[in-house]
């Protein structure tokens, strides 16, 4: 029974910012991800080609992160913006 989504799966709500979430946290996961980064990175184009509305729930997991730039922990200690280059935050 498929609700009119792309991928044919049959979730009756929009899914792709509930996938996109879990693939940004499962990339994101300290100390490593499960699998290569690069895993997730072609998962990521081949949603963003197979689902129309894939890449806008993308972005909103980035810009969520550019957003807690501040307050992301790495390696055990605060990452500060005054403590990166200026580009990256």
């Amino acid at each position: 029974m498929s609700h009119g989504n792309s991928a044919g799966l049959p979730i009756p709500y929009k899914y792709e910012s509930l996938l996109a979430e879990t693939l940004f946290s499962q990339l994101l996961r300290v100390p490593s991800p499960a699998h290569k980064p690069v895993a997730y990175a072609a998962l990521m184009v081949d949603l963003c080609k197979l689902l129309p509305t894939f890449p806008r729930s993308m972005s909103a997991c980035v810009r969520e992160c550019f957003a807690r730039c501040d307050s992301l922990l790495v390696s055990g200690f605060p990452f500060r913006r005054t403590s990166m280059p200026r580009m990256l935050c």
